[in-house]
């Protein structure tokens, strides 16, 4: 009966510890992330607060701010000092901001918030973002307001659009902030091979943190418009736009804006070897490419003149970023919102090769 009672105890005792090591396996200090969820209901209180004090920037005056080009500031110096992934991670997720609109759809009367990403540039609420996440152009809502929030689920108004440039697709917006805030510099001294991390919510996966290389910078025509791009194998979705791109220093190089599946534009390509690639799920894709916008559009908002838009190779100080070839649309923040991400027309390259963009 006693060894019963021992046997028993002990049996206890190993499954309480199995448990506390499920509660306790991550590193203290990192959160249990809840997908689709979290924060949202405060958000959209603290943002009907600040609507009924009349803080909020509305759909109008976004829309008419959006015509600044330009504005004058000092940035701070990119950082030099190689950083542990794990501190990337860290300043990352610290100077991540959401970004996005507090509104009224056509179908009820409850408010929605649908955000994107975007970080702070400063320590005194500048935050960049891409200029297709704060477009309220395509957007048909009944009321709206250009709101922000960090990763914590801080509630951050949107005071003005400082600068926004439709074909690099990057834009500044000044948040009200209390106290100084964790950012990440900009950096443009980037080579292709060189690590590039990403901290975002692609398709409503909260704070996701992907991995990869610079894949080179090229150029895109935006409406006529040639404007040069960065590409990078870092991991991103729809509701990632707008989030920083960060190097091996804790500095941003890039702007998450457009991901493009591509293919042969046939149910299975004619070659072999590309047949052994190619599933018969994934029509014909083969490749997806990942562009961001240049931390150098983002600084050229800040000089105060026209932006020029040279080739990176003529430049000793503006190969960092570009801007994807779809950009990505914000992910809806709340059950009530099922919108689709935004179309955008597809890219289609010549011949038998098929790419379809979309905004991150």
């Amino acid at each position: 009966m006693v060894t019963y009672k021992y046997l028993i105890i002990l049996i206890l005792a190993c499954m309480s510890t199995v448990h506390m090591q499920s509660i306790f396996a991550q590193a203290p200090g990192v959160p249990i992330m809840r997908d689709r969820g979290g924060p949202s209901r405060n958000l959209i209180q603290a943002a009907n607060e600040a609507r009924e004090k009349g803080i909020l920037l509305s759909l109008e005056q976004v829309a008419e701010q959006m015509n600044r080009k330009h504005f004058t500031t000092s940035l701070p110096q990119p950082n030099s000092i190689p950083l542990h992934s794990r501190t990337i991670w860290e300043q990352s997720r610290a100077a991540h901001v959401r970004v996005g609109f507090h509104y009224l759809c056509n179908r009820c009367d409850n408010w929605h918030q649908s955000l994107a990403g975007g970080f702070f540039i400063n320590p005194y609420g500048l935050v960049a973002t891409c200029q297709h996440v704060i477009d309220p152009s395509a957007r048909d809502y009944r009321e709206g307001y250009l709101i922000a929030a960090s990763d914590d689920g801080t509630f951050y108004p949107v005071v003005e659009v400082l600068a926004s440039d439709a074909p690099t697709d990057v834009a500044i917006i000044r948040v009200a902030v209390d106290k100084p805030v964790p950012y990440l510099p900009l950096n443009v001294n980037v080579y292709p091979g060189d690590d590039a991390w990403c901290y975002s919510y692609p398709l409503r996966r909260a704070g996701y943190f992907s991995h990869g290389i610079v894949n080179r910078f090229h150029y895109e025509d935006k409406d006529g418009v040639e404007v040069a791009r960065l590409a990078v194998t870092t991991d991103w979705a729809p509701g990632s736009s707008g989030s920083a791109i960060i190097d091996t220093y804790g500095n941003a190089i890039g702007i998450v804006s457009t991901i493009s599946p591509a293919g042969t534009g046939r149910s299975q390509p004619r070659n072999r070897l590309l047949q052994n690639l190619v599933s018969p799920q994934s029509d014909s894709t083969v490749i997806i490419f990942r562009t961001a916008a240049r931390a150098a559009d983002v600084i050229a908002l800040t000089q105060g003149g026209t932006q020029t838009r040279q080739p990176p190779e003529e430049t000793d100080t503006e190969e960092t970023s570009a801007v994807e070839e779809e950009k990505l649309p914000e992910e809806p923040e709340t059950p009530e919102d099922r919108e689709d991400p935004e179309e955008v027309d597809p890219n289609t390259s010549p011949e038998n090769e098929k790419e379809d963009a979309e905004d991150a």
